[in-house]
């Protein structure tokens, strides 16, 4: 059955990972990334900027891969990665505030930003994907 998820990156990395057709996360994120599956939908969300910035698809099963590729200020690596297909680069970011209200992956609506503190990988429903690219 298809899942529906959201990438949080930060500018530089978005660039990196549609550029390149792969996501990684650090080993904390491990678990949360291999819920994923290929076929999957993606929605990568750029933090800082509160914005999506594309739809991709997942085209690999995640493997382990210690070549640097990812920008980080703390020297991560992002050892456990993705393959991904770019299916749409929003031409206009789209702003997540205006949907804060419709999506229900958010439960605290006057600190939605929370939701995206700390977390790499984000299981949404098909629902919420819709409403943010309909």
């Amino acid at each position: 059955m298809k899942k529906f998820f959201i990438f949080v990156t930060g500018r530089d990395n978005a660039e990196i990972v549609d550029k390149k057709g792969i996501y990684g996360v650090s080993d904390r994120h491990k678990k949360a990334i291999n819920k994923v599956n290929v076929g999957d939908s993606v929605l990568l969300y750029i933090t800082g900027e509160s914005v999506f910035y594309g739809v991709y698809e997942i085209k690999s099963e995640l493997y382990k891969d210690n070549k640097r590729v990812f920008k980080s200020s703390i020297r991560i690596i992002f050892p456990f990665r993705v393959k991904l297909k770019r299916i749409m680069k929003f031409t206009n970011s789209i702003q997540i505030k205006p949907l804060v209200n419709k999506l229900n992956f958010i439960k605290n609506k006057e600190k939605w930003y929370s939701n995206f503190f700390g977390q790499a990988v984000i299981e949404i429903s098909r629902s919420d994907f819709e409403i943010i690219h309909p």
